[in-house]
């Protein structure tokens, strides 16, 4: 499974690494084994924000675009929807969705 991140959680789970949504780079996650091993290493969490160092079963990169082949077209799921199939380009635009809030 990958992962194309621009935050610190999926959900209420804290990531392993830090992101800055500001910086115009995607964190991308490739998650090479689930089951036992990744809940391990996502109860180890703060541990590997304080070494640095990932998880054995984890890869994380910062990139500004990908690009996602697979064998046979497959759907891709953005935050619960299906907007696209692969292949498909993925990247960031630093900065282009602004948000209004309360101070």
């Amino acid at each position: 499974m990958i992962a194309a991140l621009n935050g610190n959680y999926i959900g209420t789970l804290n990531l392993p690494f830090k992101a800055d949504h500001k910086d115009g780079y995607i964190d991308l996650v490739i998650v090479k084994d689930s089951g036992f091993p990744l809940v391990k290493e996502v109860i180890q969490t703060e541990k590997i924000k304080e070494t640095g160092k990932h998880a054995a079963n984890l890869e994380h990169y910062k990139v500004k675009s990908f690009t996602v082949h697979t064998v046979h077209p497959m759907k891709i799921d953005m935050d619960g929807e299906v907007y696209a199939v692969t292949p498909a380009v993925c990247g960031v635009k630093k900065g282009h969705i602004s948000f209004i809030g309360a101070t």
